[in-house]
């Protein structure tokens, strides 16, 4: 079994040669970015490093998990000395707060046969609770509850932010569970976020 060092695994975080740890093993998953359901960009942006929380507040299936196998490269080198800031942040949060959506806006000019695109909003505060503003590199994770008992999580990485509200683009699948939740989407909405 190879052994990798998180500074080999954090040269590798581009669209040509993406790597990931899940659970310390590290995975090649540069010719999987395109089949992502999640877009190329939610995967760049974790690469180089361990994506387990993240993996896990998206929601992902066993089947996903068993779809890693092909991809491993090794497992991560247990030298603590070099293991700083690998791990990606849920935005400092680790429990869901609501928020009304903002400024939605539909990007007609930015689609394909499988996905449109749409623009929108959360507030960071709501007078009660704040999220953190965003860092280089954070996701927040959307949870809708779609029935009693059932909810779909998925990680989006925002565009931008002003210091009131943070702004992100997000693709709308056909099939996605969260997408066709996002599809409904109408000014004041509420979404929990973390």
């Amino acid at each position: 079994m190879s052994h990798i060092s998180w500074d080999e695994i954090r040269k590798h975080e581009t669209i040509e040669d993406c790597w990931i740890v899940f659970h310390d093993n590290v995975y090649d998953v540069t010719g999987f970015l395109e089949y992502h359901a999640g877009g190329v960009e939610e995967i760049l942006n974790l690469a180089g490093r361990d994506v387990t929380n993240a993996f896990y507040a998206a929601g992902h299936s066993n089947v996903s998990v068993q779809g890693l196998r092909s991809l491993y490269v090794g497992s991560v080198s247990k030298n603590k000395a070099a293991d700083v800031d690998h791990e990606c942040s849920l935005a400092g949060r680790v429990d869901f707060v609501e928020r009304q959506v903002t400024d939605i806006v539909y990007d007609e000019d930015c689609q394909t046969k499988s996905w449109k695109q749409i623009r929108m909003c959360i507030p960071i505060s709501d007078g009660k609770t704040r999220l953190n503003e965003p860092q280089a590199g954070q996701v927040f994770a959307f949870r809708i509850q779609i029935s009693d008992n059932k909810f779909v999580t998925r990680l989006y990485t925002p565009i931008s932010w002003d210091g009131e509200k943070i702004k992100f683009a997000i693709k709308l699948y056909k099939d996605g569970k969260m997408s066709q939740q996002l599809q409904h989407l109408f000014e004041g909405m509420t979404i929990e976020v973390r």
